[in-house]
């Protein structure tokens, strides 16, 4: 909610911190991908890179405040799912 106030109200010096937040969460994932691709666990065709940009998306607040806030997904639902849809999406078989 805090994330959506920064991003939503309109003030530069808030829409700025806004942006750094977002770019550490960025760099937060590189790591993360780095890993999964020197682990030989990606699905065929996924590169570190095009992990790094899944692992990003999925873990931003967007998402889980549509599905649990906006449509009532419990946090456990969401949870359950986001693990299912990140494993297809990333992991071989």
């Amino acid at each position: 909610v805090l994330l959506r106030f920064l991003e939503e109200s309109g003030d530069p010096e808030l829409l700025a911190e806004y942006h750094k937040v977002q770019a550490r969460r960025r760099e937060q994932e590189s790591d993360l991908a780095s890993k999964l691709a020197a682990s030989g666990r990606l699905r065929p065709g996924l590169d570190r890179n095009r992990t790094w940009d899944i692992l990003w998306v999925f873990s931003g607040t967007h998402l889980y405040e549509q599905l649990v806030i906006q449509q009532g997904w419990t946090p456990d639902i969401y949870e359950s799912w986001l693990a299912d849809v990140l494993i297809t999406q990333i992991l071989a078989a």
